[in-house]
């Protein structure tokens, strides 16, 4: 008799942060094609009829995705294939929330400045141990 060959994931779901009312898509791939991978949003199964998430399978790619983010989605996304099982976080900023991103990597680089952006596109300028740093728009 023949053992099962033991499906796994070649590629696991990975984090994603979006503002409010974007789109997002989890992807994940399976070491063979065509298998029933199923979904969960913390404890509550996902069922391919979802009024607010698209599920889709092609060969070896499976994607849940979210045609408009909202705050209610927050939390783990898992994907699951036989005993195998891949979690990530969806994290949704709305419009009130502080959502900050780096743009040049200032901890590698202590000696040069960096920029932060906040959503509601202030610009503030810092530089490592310089005394008092001002944002560009004098707030």
């Amino acid at each position: 008799m023949l053992a099962e060959v033991k499906v796994y994931f070649t590629v696991p779901l990975a984090q994603q942060l979006v503002l409010e009312q974007q789109p997002v898509t989890f992807m994940c791939k399976t070491s063979k094609p065509n298998v029933d991978v199923l979904w969960f949003k913390e404890d509550t199964i996902i069922d391919a009829g979802h009024e607010r998430y698209v599920l889709e399978s092609h060969g070896d790619t499976h994607t849940l995705s979210i045609p408009e983010a909202h705050l209610v989605d927050r939390g783990d996304f898992i994907a699951t294939v036989g005993e195998e099982v891949t979690t990530a976080e969806l994290v949704v900023n709305g419009e009130g929330d502080v959502w900050v991103e780096m743009v040049h990597d200032a901890f590698q680089q202590k000696s040069q400045a960096f920029v932060f952006r906040i959503a509601t596109m202030l610009e503030l300028t810092f530089s490592p141990g310089a005394k008092g740093n001002r944002s560009e728009n004098n707030f």
